[in-house]
């Protein structure tokens, strides 16, 4: 965790989670009625500070080499982050959402994570910049195995992304038909929403993708 020199004001620096075990988080619906407030992240690194050249000052946090399983809503979400490290991390499922979500941010590394039976995309990005999605995999995961959807600057290599958007992975879906996990299938998609803006300067190369709907 962050050293006490390092707390400066500027955002949390050099803060992150490794080798730990997240299971079991979010998953029921609490007294509001509300089905989307009552589900819950597992582990969210955010909030939105910049400095004046609109770097994002909560930098170099990272989750590394743990563990998350049936979990409720997005296992690890990365928001607002600068020089994030996602690495080595294995992600089980979870109930209505993504293995990993991460949004505006820049300077992003997902890297050699294995990520298996979302109900919605497994990896699930929108609007980064610098954004690096390496060596990881993406398997039967109920939309797309891959979206990296208003990517400014970024390569998608060495991924294996398979049997995605075949069904969904969910216990939730099927105690709760209602609730509509995200429809968007496919093996690696740069696509989304009018929101996710424009992508540009993305490669996607050397990847394995197959069996994907």
């Amino acid at each position: 965790l962050a050293g006490a020199d390092e707390c400066d004001g500027k955002g949390t620096t050099y803060s992150g989670v490794k080798n730990s075990t997240f299971d079991n988080i979010g998953n029921y619906y609490l007294t509001s009625g509300d089905k989307h407030g009552d589900r819950k992240q597992t582990v969210v690194f955010c909030c939105s500070q910049q400095d004046s050249a609109g770097i994002y000052q909560n930098q170099h946090n990272f989750a590394l080499n743990s563990t998350w399983g049936y979990n409720g809503f997005g296992d690890l979400v990365i928001s607002h982050q600068s020089w994030f490290l996602a690495k080595g991390n294995h992600f089980n499922g979870t109930h209505n959402a993504a293995g990993i979500y991460c949004a505006s941010s820049n300077h992003i590394r997902i890297v050699e994570n294995v990520v298996h039976g979302a109900s919605g995309n497994g990896i699930d990005c929108f609007k980064n910049q610098n954004l690096e999605i390496l060596n990881n995999d993406a398997e039967m995961n109920g939309a797309a195995g891959i979206q990296a959807a208003g990517t400014q600057c970024g390569i998608i290599s060495g991924n294996k992304v398979l049997d995605n958007g075949q069904q969904s992975q969910s216990n939730w879906t099927v105690e709760h038909p209602d609730a509509n996990p995200a429809k968007s299938q496919g093996g690696i998609t740069v696509g989304g929403s009018d929101k996710s803006g424009e992508t540009t300067n993305l490669t996607i190369e050397n990847n394995l993708s197959g069996n994907d709907q």
